[in-house]
């Protein structure tokens, strides 16, 4: 007859064997995500499906908002994702820096640190993730079982889990950074022309499937040649970045802002009729305008915009140069009526 020592070793082995393979199969989707996307849903949905678990989320720290910049999340963020802007409160909401995995109840584990659990599970498992002696991010663990992540319990297979993850999201999150750099403009964070020529096919498409108007915006920089010749290129840089951050300031989430040239911007204002893409137009120009741009040595430069504004409306037979060129017509209107004004077209219109 086996002794009973030896089959219960036999029987952790063959649970070891399994557990493992389980997260090896997580690790290899999370090695061959694509994107942030991908590896998020490897994170949020194929770790607790895979391992019988309630809920899983990841807390990435996110001190100089870089990473929500390069992921292009604003105010809402996916689920099972959180983004921590202060990094050190972590420390005071775990109790101290967390260099190992922690098990046990969710009191204990994550001490004042909240997470909006569906339901509170009875154990949870906290994995660091660290990258060249930086603590990048968390992965939070939850189970109805209290016994699941006892604190007592061996923490090897986790560990592992935790170095390859974290290096998984280190590598997708400098993808991510270098397709940001090859779609946006590195003097003042908007997105480039590619990407903007990009977008605008693929949003016309989408208005044309859903029958939307879709509106397009040019602005133009008024007598920026002369703000360069009077101040210096550094203070255009200056000028340029404060237009580029106060017309942002005037958009929507899924509005898209591209510097397109020079000193010329495009904004594409998807499910926007003419008249309301003119108040977007006017807000914009108004914020430009509101005050003198300061520049670091305390000279003052005044800045206007002109503006023009072209829009599909219910017909969508336009193309994306059609668009564009109507846009750009209108921009130069604006200018020949004196600069610091808005000039619109619609579809089937001349500028």
């Amino acid at each position: 007859m086996m002794d009973l020592s030896y089959a219960q070793m036999l029987e952790n082995a063959q649970r070891n064997e399994v557990v493992l393979r389980r997260f090896q199969a997580i690790e290899l989707a999370l090695i061959g995500a694509s994107g942030f996307g991908q590896f998020l849903a490897g994170i949020r949905d194929q770790l607790p499906a895979r391992m019988a678990l309630e809920q899983a989320w990841l807390l990435l720290a996110d001190s100089h908002g870089e990473v929500s910049a390069i992921l292009g999340y604003d105010e809402v963020l996916p689920d099972g994702l959180l983004l921590e802007r202060e990094p050190a409160r972590l420390v005071e909401r775990l109790g101290e820096l967390p260099t190992r995995v922690r098990l046990g109840s969710p009191g204990e584990v994550l001490g004042e640190l909240a997470l909006d659990w569906a339901e509170l599970p009875g154990s949870v498992a906290l994995m660091p993730l660290w990258r060249d002696s930086t603590l990048i991010g968390l992965v939070v663990l939850g189970s109805r079982d209290p016994e699941r992540f006892a604190p007592d319990q061996a923490t090897d297979f986790i560990e592992r889990f935790a170095a390859v993850t974290a290096l998984c999201l280190d590598n997708v999150l400098n993808r991510e950074r270098l397709k940001q750099l090859g779609l946006t403009d590195p003097l003042t964070g908007l997105y480039n022309r590619r990407y903007f020529d990009q977008r605008i096919d693929e949003e016309l498409a989408r208005a044309r499937r859903h029958g939307a108007p879709i509106s397009c915006l040019f602005l133009d920089a008024d007598h920026f040649k002369r703000i360069n010749d009077t101040h210096g290129h550094v203070a255009g840089d200056i000028v340029l970045r404060t237009l580029a951050n106060r017309m942002r300031g005037q958009l929507r989430g899924c509005d898209v802002a591209a510097r397109y040239g020079g000193e010329e911007f495009a904004v594409l204002l998807p499910q926007t009729a003419l008249g309301q893409a003119r108040l977007v137009a006017d807000r914009i120009r108004t914020q430009i305008g509101g005050e003198p741009v300061v520049l670091p040595d305390g000279r003052r430069v005044p800045l206007t915009v002109s503006i023009g504004v072209s829009t599909c409306g219910n017909q969508l037979a336009d193309s994306p140069m059609q668009l564009l060129a109507r846009a750009d017509a209108a921009l130069y209107r604006a200018k020949e009526a004196g600069r610091n004004c808005i000039m619109s077209v619609e579809s089937g219109a001349q500028a």
